[in-house]
């Protein structure tokens, strides 16, 4: 296995670290805890709106925005590597994008028209990815490769809880979606204000100085390009493919629930927070002891291999089945799949940076694999549903997705 490049922080004192880690868990869950709101209260608030047209609205609306984050991560990314702002070169990025994307949420909550939500939403993701870009290039940044399963693993945990929180406020809160809506990002705004001001950051030291503007236009142009590295792709296809296949399904729970099993808005918002805490429990947990084994077993692609398969596999039956325990059963056995899988994967994909001093480009990069499937997901889904084969044959290709990712993160050579 090729030796990986140790962060400028690699040999920074234990004790950093291990206020790091909780600091990251924190972020990371209070950003999850807005994105998992916005993703119960906007459709609701589109439902609101356009009943009839609620599926292709959202899906448009949802799809848009995808490729708004694609971009804006790429982008933002590059930015945040080339930085020579005298506060570092993530601080402010993590700061900004989290007011603007605060913002942005308030722009949705407020309106009454499917334009102004669209609008919103598309501040909301291009502000969440210049946020997101930098944040998570702080593990390769800072974070030996040994201990990036624990960083990785507090970081699903913060993620996954913040998801599974995010149900539960949205369920709950969906007969108050606008002003739920309005107030939740900021508590994102102040976890994003502490960590960026009470961690230490880095300065681009490597990115060079170019004599002009258009010089420095040309340089950042050429930054952006993806790299031409076997296992960074594989990595890629194999987190695009997963996603893919989850993104059409939970992004559709509410019309899962309304519409396939038969629940009414008030029901399913219930049973919304009732699965954002079977989350919370079994995927949190999940996420948070995968790390650290694979760390000590010195083993990530066995693992996300695997926890790919037991998702799959929970998916099948709710192709043949349309009832609340079968969908009980299914959200328990993801939770502990995607937990496993969110805290090694973020660690595999770290290990297959060509470039450290790229990092948090080449973390979007790969970041294409949710945003893109943001879009994927919605037009797969409402395709799907509206073409009559209806929402069994979702599960199904759900499955078959997520499925085709354990084949490609077994052919990745460069990790264990």
């Amino acid at each position: 296995m090729t030796t990986i490049e140790q962060p400028r922080d690699a040999r920074a004192p234990e004790t950093m670290q291990r206020r790091l880690l909780p600091l990251l868990a924190v972020t990371h869950a209070t950003w999850m805890l807005t994105a998992g709101v916005s993703g119960v209260l906007v459709p609701a608030i589109i439902a609101d709106i356009d009943e009839s047209q609620k599926v292709a609205a959202y899906g448009l609306i949802t799809a848009i925005a995808a490729v708004v984050a694609l971009l804006s991560n790429i982008v933002f990314g590059a930015a945040s590597d080339r930085t020579r702002w005298r506060w570092g070169r993530r601080r402010p990025w993590i700061i900004g994008g989290a007011i603007i994307g605060a913002l942005g949420l308030g722009i949705a909550a407020s309106s009454t028209d499917l334009p102004s939500i669209a609008a919103g939403y598309l501040v909301f993701q291009a502000a969440l990815n210049a946020f997101l870009a930098p944040l998570v290039a702080i593990v390769p940044d800072r974070v030996p490769a040994k201990r990036r399963g624990a960083a990785s693993s507090a970081v699903a945990f913060g993620a996954l809880a913040g998801q599974g929180l995010g149900a539960v406020v949205g369920g709950l809160l969906i007969e108050h979606a606008r002003t739920a809506l309005a107030a939740v990002p900021w508590i994102w705004v102040l976890a994003a204000l502490v960590i960026a001001l009470m961690t230490r950051d880095t300065r681009s030291e490597s990115s060079p100085r170019a004599s002009s503007g258009l010089r420095r236009a040309w340089a950042f142009a050429r930054s952006l390009t993806i790299p031409r590295d076997r296992d960074f792709l594989l990595a890629l296809t194999s987190r695009l493919m997963m996603m893919t296949g989850m993104y059409a399904v939970t992004m559709y729970q509410l019309y899962i629930l309304t519409d396939y099993i038969g629940a009414d808005p008030v029901t399913a918002g219930a049973l919304i927070a009732t699965f954002g805490l079977i989350q919370l429990a079994l995927g949190a947990t999940s996420a948070a002891l995968a790390g650290p084994i694979s760390d000590r077993l010195g083993r990530r692609r066995i693992i996300v291999a695997g926890a790919s398969v037991l998702l799959a596999a929970a998916m099948i039956p709710m192709a043949f089945v349309a009832q609340v325990p079968v969908l009980l059963g299914f959200v328990a056995a993801a939770s502990v799949a995607y937990g496993a899988y969110q805290a090694v994967d973020t660690a595999l994909m770290t290990e297959v940076l060509p470039n450290p001093d790229n990092a948090a480009k080449d973390m979007g990069i790969l970041n294409i694999s949710n945003t893109a499937a943001h879009v994927l997901g919605p037009v797969i889904a409402s395709s799907l549903i509206a073409s009559g084969l209806g929402y069994p044959a979702l599960f199904l290709v759900g499955a078959a997705l997520i499925g085709s990712s354990a084949i490609l993160v077994l052919m990745i050579r460069r990790v264990a």
